[in-house]
């Protein structure tokens, strides 16, 4: 009997151990959340994240951690770190535990509010549509997916250097970001010149990366001609998502479209930049 006992109490024990913390256990933490939380408004031209409970909680595939009173007040209090910093994208686990946690309690308020800035500040970084930026965000909740389909993309693309540098494909099979994360002077102006429609957008990027330079000269002014833009066609780029290898891979649509948010607003900017130094802007050559 007295082992009966001792049998049932450590039952009960262990499941009260493991019951997950109440949003009323949390109340405290929630408001402080609340109130440190910064709205951001969309950028010009770009669609509103709208408030309300998170689209994406059936997306997710990475299970939450076990978590207490104490250690979700410890999460819940670095989100509006995460949040105010632009980083998070290239390293997107952050955003993932965001997610995450504002599918344990979705009708809280202060998450779906977490849940909406997230999510505008993914459209105003990437200037897809609300609908294009959801379904990408939701793509990279399938971590294990995303991870198998970007090897299975890289090994496809063979040695063909301007995509391998689009979807970040490295030697070792080490994780790197894609292009429109890291633009760089990295892709041969021959790929704008002659290269397929996704070579082509690999070149943009590259082309017009000072569109998003903090600080140019007219050097960088004269890194490419605007005029050579006009190679670049977005609905070719989306045709390609029909066919092999991207076909049915969640990495390539994730990264392809990402992408082509992207190079439409460097090109925009970059342009704009040229423009605004007519007349007094002398290329004597361009490097792309």
């Amino acid at each position: 009997m007295v082992k009966r006992l001792v049998l049932a109490c450590s039952v009960l024990v262990a499941g009260l151990a493991q019951a997950k913390p109440t949003p009323d256990e949390n109340r405290d933490s929630l408001a402080i959340l609340a109130k440190e939380l910064q709205p951001v408004g969309a950028d010009p031209g770009r669609d509103t994240a709208p408030l309300r409970t998170p689209p994406w909680c059936g997306e997710l595939t990475t299970k939450p951690k076990d978590i207490t009173k104490d250690t979700i007040s410890g999460e819940l209090s670095g989100i509006p770190r995460v949040l105010s910093s632009p980083a998070w994208v290239s390293d997107f686990n952050a955003a993932i535990q965001i997610a995450i946690h504002a599918c344990e309690w979705p009708d809280q308020p202060a998450l779906q509010q977490a849940a909406q800035i997230l999510l505008q500040e993914w459209i105003d970084i990437t200037g897809l549509s609300l609908d294009d930026a959801l379904a990408t965000f939701e793509s990279h909740l399938h971590t294990t997916e995303m991870a198998a389909d970007r090897r299975t993309l890289c090994a496809a693309l063979g040695t063909d250097t301007p995509k391998l540098r689009l979807f970040g494909c490295t030697p070792n099979d080490a994780p790197a970001p894609p292009l429109w994360i890291k633009q760089g002077n990295n892709i041969d102006k021959a790929a704008g010149a002659s290269g397929d429609d996704v070579s082509v957008l690999a070149w943009a990027l590259d082309a017009s990366h000072y569109g998003f330079a903090g600080k140019v000269t007219d050097r960088d002014l004269c890194y490419a001609d605007p005029a050579t833009f006009s190679r670049f066609h977005a609905d070719g780029v989306r045709k390609q998502l029909d066919a092999a290898p991207y076909k049915g891979n969640r990495f390539a649509r994730a990264t392809i479209l990402e992408s082509l948010g992207r190079v439409q607003q460097s090109i925009a900017t970059f342009t704009a930049m040229v423009d605004a130094k007519k007349g007094s802007l002398k290329c004597k050559s361009y490097q792309r």
